[in-house]
């Protein structure tokens, strides 16, 4: 199966330190794209002997895999000046609404994801915002916190650091999914 193809995320991090320890003294923008926890569930020990649930190991083994590459840029003193942005692409049913994985139906679980950012030199540190957000507000989450010139945009994204100027902000998300029409 198509989905059962994947890199291991020890590869990927260590693809991306080698880069970013060769390009650390210019400006940088990168993306880790880590594919657990994704069926098939099946973490590596010692993650897969720590939990009941073979996901909740692949949670824990993603955990620590971010922690170590947020170690390595405190190392090479580039955590205080990076903007960090962590977001999950979707939730997992994991059995609720019969739905093992995700992709049928848009409950909660497939469409509530973590989404946290981190600001350069610990601006707005321990704020939280309440205001629903979309993972089409971090491009211009970054176009602002970077300070480039974005582009007119008709999307209706927004810059998550609006929600902190606005945390009275009331808006609508949208989520949808192809697979019911593509697959039946």
């Amino acid at each position: 199966r198509l989905v059962q193809i994947q890199r291991g995320d020890d590869a990927t991090v260590a693809a991306l330190t080698k880069w970013i320890s060769a390009n650390e003294t210019r400006p940088i923008f990168t993306f880790l794209h880590l594919y657990e926890p994704h069926a098939p569930y099946d973490p590596p020990e010692p993650f897969r002997g720590a939990t009941e649930n073979p996901y909740d190991g692949e949670i824990a083994h993603v955990d620590a895999i971010v922690g170590e590459f947020l170690e390595f840029l405190k190392q090479r003193n580039l955590y205080n000046r990076a903007l960090i942005i962590v977001f999950s692409d979707h939730g997992e049913g994991l059995g609720d609404h019969q739905e093992d994985e995700h992709g049928m139906l848009l409950y909660r679980e497939s469409i509530q994801v973590p989404l946290l950012v981190k600001l350069p030199n610990q601006r707005e540190k321990g704020a939280t915002v309440d205001t629903p957000a979309q993972l089409s507000d971090i491009f211009p989450t970054v176009i602002e916190a970077t300070g480039s010139t974005p582009e007119k945009s008709e999307s209706g994204a927004l810059s998550l650091l609006s929600f902190l100027r606005s945390p009275d902000l009331e808006r609508m998300v949208y989520s949808e999914t192809y697979y019911p029409r593509l697959h039946f």
